[in-house]
């Protein structure tokens, strides 16, 4: 008896160290020490973080980060309405899985921006304000017109999207990157999804 309860804690033992090498978000032991949260400015930070190591040519380290941000189709489907058409879902992962995901270089490259972009902006909207996109708000300056239509269509209700700017300091526009949102456990971008759908 005293033997097998040795074993079997010998066991457990393995299977933690194992369980602390990943981790849920598929990142692997030590790739990014970023700690997310479900604040606008959070996501304002990781998208610094990620301009720094960029601009530090840590190649590595944009990867680990932005491969957190690359949904599989559990997550997406967390964005969309409970009855959202099985095709439209599987066209919106197939366009996801398109993402230049092969090597450390190419998902380095997914986010970049000219190095002079170092000022990050966040524009936050709910799915219902995307939806009415009412002129002169956030969801309307902001927003591409694709994502109203997602919003009508798509979306999960009561949910807040956002869109994350790369610009000049003291400049108007700048490169966006489209949909992210609060999966219950990390940041997750859905992207240009509009153009999935037909």
């Amino acid at each position: 008896m005293l033997m097998r309860n040795r074993l079997l804690l010998l066991q457990v033992g393995i299977l933690l160290f194992a369980l602390a090498g990943c981790d849920h978000t598929g990142h692997g032991p030590g790739a990014s020490d970023f700690k997310q949260e479900n604040k606008p400015d959070n996501l304002k930070a990781l998208f610094q973080e990620m301009h720094k190591a960029r601009t530090g040519n840590d190649t590595k380290r944009v990867a680990a980060l932005t491969r957190g941000l690359l949904p599989d189709e559990s997550r997406v489907r967390k964005a969309l309405r409970d009855d959202a058409p099985a095709d439209a879902v599987n066209q919106i992962v197939t366009l996801i899985k398109s993402l230049p995901a092969s090597d450390e270089t190419s998902l380095a490259r997914l986010f970049a921006a000219d190095p002079a972009n170092t000022e990050v902006q966040v524009h936050g909207a709910t799915t219902e304000e995307i939806g009415a996109y009412a002129a002169g708000s956030v969801a309307y300056n902001e927003f591409p017109g694709g994502a109203q239509r997602l919003a009508n269509q798509i979306l999960r209700p009561n949910m807040t999207f956002y869109e994350v700017e790369y610009l000049k300091p003291g400049a108007d526009a700048g490169m966006k990157y489209h949909l992210f949102f609060w999966d219950g456990t990390q940041w997750t971008m859905l992207g240009p999804i509009w153009r999935a759908l037909r």
